[in-house]
């Protein structure tokens, strides 16, 4: 069985192309492409997630609610790939609603069997502000994993000054007339979650070659 990776962009944000959790993601998916695996991306910008009501017929049944909108095109792709990669903006230092919909949703997959255990899973957040949830988002998404029996794997880059996972940050110190100003830009200009996304593509790909090859 050949590794294949998924990408699942959680931002809301339209175009999708603009949105700087997509940046992130395809160069995470860009870089395992150049180690000669196949990766898939989406964004759940682009379907119809209805949010979780709380009805329980998951614990035994399939989720009624995957009649009416999305959801098992998102669950079927999850299941055709053998790693996963979740990239999530931070709103409030949670997972905005669209993701968190799709996180809910997931549970019939664990009650079916643990249908998704054994998965390469990583995360991947960004932020306006340079501590703004980056951290929790990227423990929410690894909970998640964890939750389905998923082998967590980050990058192994320098220790000093790569982080296992990227963190965007949109947020930078910059000098002005002899005065220290803070400004904002696109993550494409944050250089070390650049690099961070470089490497957990290539480590994906590593661990995804040893695992399923």
């Amino acid at each position: 069985m050949a590794f294949s990776l998924l990408g699942i962009n959680g931002s809301p944000k339209k175009p999708v192309h603009k949105s700087n959790t997509h940046f992130l993601l395809k160069t995470t998916l860009d870089s395992a492409e150049a180690e000669g695996i196949q990766t898939t991306l989406i964004s759940l910008a682009e379907y119809d997630i209805l949010q979780c009501n709380g009805c329980e017929v998951c614990t035994t049944k399939p989720c009624p609610l995957d009649q009416k909108d999305d959801y098992p095109k998102i669950e079927q792709l999850i299941s055709s790939h053998q790693g996963l990669v979740i990239a999530s903006p931070s709103y409030w230092t949670g997972p905005p609603s669209i993701l968190k919909n799709v996180l809910d949703r997931s549970r019939d997959n664990k009650m079916s069997d643990q249908l998704w255990a054994n998965k390469v899973f990583a995360p991947i957040a960004v932020s306006g502000l340079r501590v703004g949830g980056q951290e929790s988002v990227i423990s929410s998404l690894i909970n998640f994993a964890l939750g389905h029996g998923m082998v967590i794997v980050g990058n192994i880059g320098h220790p000093w000054f790569n982080a296992p996972f990227p963190m965007g940050t949109m947020m930078y110190d910059c000098e002005e007339e002899g005065k220290s100003r803070v400004k904002f830009r696109s993550v494409k200009k944050d250089p070390i979650a650049t690099k961070d996304a470089v490497l957990l593509g290539q480590r994906m790909a590593s661990f995804g070659k040893k695992m399923f090859s």
